[in-house]
C-alpha cells in the first residue's frame, strides 16, 4: 500500500453551473454560485521523493441535462512526444497520475458504484473484465458513503500499478492492479469516454503547441 503526502498549489477558480428548475414540466439549468477549485500543480511525496504533477485539463461530467461532477486530471513528468495520441500517452505514462472530482450534486453510494462499474465494464474487453473482476468488487464494496454537493473524490495511480481512492481526504481503497488502474483511467480517456476527453488534455496540447 502506498502512502503519500499531497500539497496543492493555488490556482484559478473553475466556475460551474448547476441547478435544475421545473417550469411546466421542463427542466432548465440556471447559474449558481458554487465553484470548484482545481490546482494547476500538485506536489506529492512518494518513495522518499517529492513529485510534481501538472494539470492536463479539466471538464464536467454531464448526464442528460444534469451536471454530475467537475474534474481535473494531473500528470507527472514530461509531455508526451508530439504525434502521439495524447489519450493513450497519458494512460501509458510511467509517472503518478491523478483525477480530482468535485461533485456538483448529491449522490448515493449506490449511484456512484453503478456509474463507475458501468464505466469499467464499457472500457474493458470481456477477458480483461473477468481478470479484474475481483478488484472491481473490492473497489466498489469500499464505497459506502454518499457524497454531498462540493465533496471531493480523488483517484491516484502510482507507478507500481496501485490506485488509491480518497473521499474528502480520507482513504477509501487501495488496489494494486495495473490492469484495473488502466481500465479505470479509460473511463475518461478511452474511446468511450464519459466526458469531453479533449478538454482533459487541453492544457497539455496547448503546451505542446507552444513548444513547436
Amino acid at each position: 500500500m502506498n502512502t503519500a503526502k499531497i500539497v496543492a498549489f493555488p490556482s484559478m477558480m473553475l466556475c460551474m453551473l448547476l441547478m435544475l428548475g421545473a417550469a411546466h414540466g421542463d427542466e432548465q439549468l440556471r447559474e449558481v454560485s458554487d465553484a470548484a477549485l482545481f490546482s494547476e500543480r500538485l506536489r506529492i511525496d512518494y518513495s522518499d521523493e517529492t513529485r510534481i504533477l501538472r494539470q492536463t485539463g479539466e471538464t464536467v461530467r454531464k448526464q442528460y441535462f444534469m451536471q454530475i461532477y467537475a474534474m481535473a486530471h494531473y500528470l507527472e513528468g514530461d509531455s508526451p512526444e508530439p504525434g502521439q495520441s495524447l489519450y493513450r500517452a497519458i494512460i501509458d505514462a510511467p509517472g503518478i497520475k491523478q483525477i480530482t472530482m468535485v461533485f456538483l450534486r448529491d449522490l448515493s453510494a449506490g449511484q456512484i458504484q453503478k456509474s463507475l462499474s458501468s464505466g469499467l465494464k464499457s472500457n474493458a474487453p470481456k477477458d480483461r473484465y473477468e481478470r479484474i473482476g475481483p478488484d472491481v468488487d473490492r473497489f466498489m464494496s469500499a464505497i459506502n458513503d454518499d457524497v454531498r454537493r462540493s465533496d471531493e473524490f480523488v483517484l491516484r495511480w502510482y507507478p507500481d500499478g496501485t490506485i488509491d481512492s480518497y473521499h474528502q481526504g480520507h482513504k477509501v481503497s487501495s488496489i494494486s492492479n495495473a490492469e484495473f488502474a488502466e481500465t479505470m483511467w479509460s473511463i475518461w480517456f478511452g474511446e468511450d469516454s464519459v466526458v469531453d476527453r479533449a478538454a482533459l488534455v487541453d492544457r497539455l496540447q496547448r503546451s505542446q503547441e507552444a513548444e513547436l
